[in-house]
């Protein structure tokens, strides 16, 4: 008899392996930030969780720090990136994310 997942499967560090969307009007997929997007995605004990995604090779920021960045440099790293982080709850097999902030 197959169980569902326990948010105890879950607690850890996971890498990115994909990210695309599925578009359900016609099945076609996209990768928006290409097939070799970068991420690392985690999930806390009490149902935390974070997750951040990034445009392979995406550059950092000259002196590594934003503040000091131009304009069109953060504007340039912000289309490669996405951020977001709330809490997660498990109904059977499926994980869902309830998104709080995001970036």
């Amino acid at each position: 008899m197959e169980t569902g997942l326990r948010e105890e499967d879950l607690v850890g560090a996971w890498m990115l392996g994909r990210w695309s969307i599925e578009w359900s009007e016609d099945g076609r997929s996209s990768f928006p930030f290409g097939e070799n997007a970068t991420g690392l995605l985690l999930y806390l004990p009490g149902g935390f969780m974070s997750a951040g995604i990034s445009r392979a090779g995406r550059p950092g920021f000259d002196g590594g720090n934003v503040r000091n960045a131009s304009q069109s440099v953060r504007a340039e790293a912000f289309e490669g990136y996405i951020h977001y982080q709330g809490r997660f709850r498990i109904p059977g097999r499926v994980v869902e994310h309830n998104v709080t902030p995001s970036l």
